[in-house]
């Protein structure tokens, strides 16, 4: 029962501290922690690098600007190219903790 009850809140609380409703710099500093040991902060942090990332001509404009879905990204949520590798390995570490645990 107990189980079920926080397996139903926790995407919750998860979605709302991984960056997408409100982003890093918005967070509050006495929350910031949970948005670090989110492991869904970073998996979203990478699909979206991997869905918006594009430089030069050919990227997508959003309507009635000349800013860059890319560079609406970067300065909106704070995306870099420089954060996949880490943020791929701290998805890896995450996953390797829960085989970790499952095997205890």
């Amino acid at each position: 029962s107990l189980a079920r009850n926080v397996a139903n809140f926790l995407p919750a609380i998860q979605a709302s501290f991984c960056g997408f409703f409100v982003p890093r710099s918005d967070i509050p500093s006495y929350w910031i922690w949970l948005h670090y040991v989110n492991p869904m902060t970073y998996a979203f942090f990478l699909g979206s690098i991997n869905l918006l990332e594009c430089e030069g001509p050919g990227c997508t404009v959003m309507t009635d600007t000349t800013v860059t879905t890319w560079q609406f990204a970067q300065q909106y949520y704070g995306f870099s190219s420089a954060q996949r590798l880490p943020y791929w390995l701290i998805l890896l570490g995450y996953e390797m903790l829960c085989l970790v645990l499952l095997w205890v």
